[in-house]
């Protein structure tokens, strides 16, 4: 796929900030504006199988300000693909996600949240999805095998980049990221320990996860203390945090993942988890419009728009 906006391999940055570690960031958030970050590396496998096969187009699930159906819909449109979306909950014609990924053409379809819930085993889900059978079928937020290979390319690009380092960071939803990471890091029978981020409080997703990639329990750390209660929740010391990081660094986070991974380093940091000398690299997986998304939220309750954005 030749979508990105920045040659790769992406860059390897340090990052300046308070942590008693070693700490740099890859900018996968840099590879393309719309489809950035880990959205990018797993689209990159399911759209050349899609390509491959003369399939004309995809058919995806996500909430109303997915990342994913936000890529999706920007990768179809670059390829002239069809694209179909089934989302959770209700329509906002408002919505910045939903207006991008209609001007983009993606089709989309709302479902109550109690027959999303049900997945393929909605009789609704089905009747939609029945409509499409011409159309690749991609799981909710590319938890698909065919990404794995594309999100296994991030080792590659770090060995290429002269860097084996003692932690490699992710924020997790699916997980379907970490589980491309470890394969590689198996392939290439490297050390490096992967520190997860899930985004909520999911107790199955880190043993999935161990299963889906084959690795040992202790390749494979799970820090579920830092999901702020769930996917769109945060606090105002988050917000802070997010907002003086971007101050500090140049780099944007977003509420979601990221900016609860960089905290939750911050906080480990702060507690001596991490030796002086260990070398840490945090995978930055993009995802930016959802600090668009926060804002408009708050901008509807009647609320000041909270972040900072640098887009």
């Amino acid at each position: 796929m030749e979508l990105q906006s920045i040659p790769l391999p992406s860059a390897l940055q340090r990052i300046d900030f308070d942590f008693p570690f070693s700490l740099m960031v890859k900018r996968d958030d840099l590879i393309h504006p719309q489809v950035s970050g880990n959205k990018y590396r797993k689209l990159q496998g399911i759209l050349d199988h899609v390509q491959s096969n003369n399939i004309k187009g995809v058919l995806t699930f996500g909430g109303a300000f997915s990342n994913h159906i936000y890529a999706t819909a920007a990768a179809a449109a670059a390829y002239g693909l069809e694209s179909i979306g089934i989302i959770r909950g209700e329509d906002d014609d408002a919505n910045p996600t939903l207006r991008f990924v209609r001007a983009n053409g993606m089709k989309l379809f709302f479902v109550p949240r109690s027959e999303y819930s049900l997945k393929l085993d909605s009789i609704l889900v089905r009747s939609i999805i029945n409509q499409y059978r011409h159309l690749q079928v991609i799981p909710e937020g590319g938890d698909d095998p065919l990404a794995y290979d594309g999100l296994g390319m991030v080792i590659t690009e770090m060995i290429d980049q002269g860097h084996n380092p003692d932690y490699l960071v992710v924020a997790a939803g699916t997980g379907t990221t970490a589980v491309g990471l470890l394969k590689a890091l198996k392939k290439y029978q490297l050390d490096t320990k992967l520190l997860i981020f899930p985004a909520l409080k999911h107790q199955g997703l880190h043993k999935d996860i161990i299963k889906k990639a084959g690795v040992d329990s202790s390749q494979a750390i799970y820090c579920d203390q830092y999901h702020f209660g769930g996917y769109a929740r945060a606090t105002e010391e988050l917000i802070e945090f997010m907002n003086n990081f971007l101050k500090v660094t140049g780099i944007p986070l977003d509420p979601v993942y990221n900016a609860k991974l960089v905290y939750g380093l911050y906080q480990m940091g702060k507690e001596k988890w991490f030796k002086p000398a260990d070398r840490v690299i945090w995978l930055h997986t993009g995802g930016i419009q959802g600090s668009v998304a926060y804002n408009y939220l708050a901008l509807k309750k009647n609320r000041i728009a909270p972040l900072m954005i640098d887009l």
